[in-house]
């Protein structure tokens, strides 16, 4: 029996009506201490607060669709499973990982399978897990961030998308990646494979283990391509045009480097209107090239 930790939650699929549980697998929650204090949140109360909020309930809208591809909304695990199963299926043979791979091998990979739901900005794997540690990914629903263990981040993973391979594979002799939820962008829902099972699959199908192999170093060289002209660009682009805001002038270097780590570079036309009066500012924008003209509107 599993125990919830401080400031848990439990029954988080149910709530969101991603799965129902059958009834002879309906969870019995009891306190294990004198101490232990539980706040019920109904269903019906959490949406008409969510509808409060339009940007946030765009967010669990699109989350919900993405997660109910893979059953019907409210159906009993067992549905879930089946057709979670298939819809997982389907995205490793679309995608470039397991190229040329058979069904079966892909089956007997996602055997150990479990699922795992991440609240915004939740961890899925640490950046820095040494080798035989690591497992495999599969996104299904929500946005998964990809950085470095320094924090600079590489990009954003979404549906059907597979992380971790290399590690997973051992290719590495740790993480090199860190994975999260994408904050501020709602849940995320992901398969998880254990280490353990990866090495498993890999011996009882050597054939398909080889090709899977040749598959994952070659995006690995590519990811780490990526990855070199990424943090290159953070620390002799992004660094340098904001060591020149007055704001953050004079800020340590690796204190401005972790702030690069989260910019991405948008590039606009001559003409382009970047963003207009009467718009909600969540970002500071920096100019790294040319110039840019800023007008206020008279009110009548």
């Amino acid at each position: 029996m599993a125990e919830e930790a401080l400031h848990g939650d439990t029954g988080r699929a149910d709530f969101l009506n991603i799965a129902e549980l059958p009834i002879r697998e309906k969870r019995r929650v009891r306190a294990v201490d004198g101490d232990c204090t539980v706040k019920a949140i109904h269903r019906d109360d959490f949406q008409s607060s969510l509808q409060k909020f339009p940007e946030e309930a765009k967010v669990f809208d699109r989350f919900l669709r993405e997660a109910s591809r893979f059953a019907v909304p409210g159906a009993p695990f067992a549905r879930v499973q089946e057709a979670a199963g298939r819809r997982i299926l389907a995205f490793l043979e679309a995608g470039r990982e397991f190229q040329g791979c058979q069904r079966d091998f892909l089956a007997t990979l996602c055997t150990e399978a479990e699922g795992v739901l991440l609240a915004p900005g939740e961890t899925l794997q640490a950046g820095d897990l040494p080798k035989g540690r690591c497992s495999l990914f599969i996104v299904l629903a929500g946005r998964i961030q990809v950085a470095a263990p320094e924090g600079i981040v590489f990009r954003f993973a979404g549906p059907g998308e597979v992380l971790g391979s290399a590690a997973a594979l051992d290719l590495v002799d740790s993480s090199t990646e860190a994975l999260k939820a994408l904050p501020g962008m709602g849940p995320a829902f992901c398969v998880r494979i254990p280490h353990a099972a990866v090495g498993r699959a890999l011996q009882d199908c050597p054939s398909n283990a080889e090709l899977w192999i040749k598959n994952a170093e070659l995006l690995h060289r590519e990811a780490c391509r990526s990855k070199q002209e990424r943090c290159r660009w953070a620390s002799q682009v992004a660094v340098p045009a904001l060591a020149s805001t007055s704001l953050l002038a004079g800020c340590p270097h690796d204190f401005l480097m972790s702030l690069a780590g989260q910019l991405s570079e948008v590039a606009h036309s001559e003409g382009d209107e970047i963003f207009a009066c009467n718009t909600s500012g969540k970002s500071m924008m920096i100019v790294l090239e040319a110039r840019m003209e800023s007008s206020c509107l008279q009110e009548n």
